[in-house]
């Protein structure tokens, strides 16, 4: 068996001197090391970033997109919503030039403020008008409410819980 697994072993590099006609123990040549090398990895490089690259530039990149539909929610602690407001349609515009240039005046101290402010344009922005008055009538039941007014009457802190939802056209052909 020994004999058989030599003549093996043999065999094999045979085949490997024929397949590779460099000698072994020689050194190869550093450019054919390099283009090899280099070519593997620009290789591998373009499968990981190509599909990248294409669905980022499928998309429309810079575009301005406001949103279509606004919807604020505001519940204290575990109770039902106490206001409740979706803006839409001609509650919705972009932001104009002198509105713009106005809220940056606002903010011309603020250094944070300003390095925000400077990634956007004017008509980046949009605007959505909400009501004052909820459209959704409060369904509290008279214990809850009652239990709502101890808790506010106590010292113990309760959480108020500010929930939106934006809505933007989808910008998928």
């Amino acid at each position: 068996e020994d004999i058989f697994a030599h003549v093996f072993q043999l065999k094999c590099q045979r085949r490997a001197e024929k397949d590779y006609p460099q000698p072994r123990g020689e050194k190869k040549n550093t450019f054919i090391k390099y283009i090899v090398g280099g070519g593997c990895l620009i290789g591998i490089i373009a499968v990981i970033w190509f599909p990248l690259v294409l669905f980022a530039l499928g998309n429309t990149v810079g575009q301005p997109n406001i949103p279509t539909e606004v919807a604020l929610s505001l519940r204290i602690g575990a109770y039902t919503p106490i206001y409740q407001y979706t803006a839409q349609n001609y509650s919705i515009y972009s932001l104009k030039e002198e509105m713009w240039e106005d809220m940056l005046n606002v903010y011309k101290k603020s250094r944070a403020a300003q390095t925000f402010l400077s990634n956007y344009e004017y008509d980046d922005i949009g605007v959505a008008i909400l009501g004052p008055h909820s459209t959704v009538v409060w369904t509290i039941s008279p214990p809850d409410k009652e239990t709502l007014i101890k808790d506010l009457m106590s010292n113990r802190s309760m959480s108020v819980r500010l929930e939106w939802t934006i809505s933007r056209k989808s910008t998928i052909p």
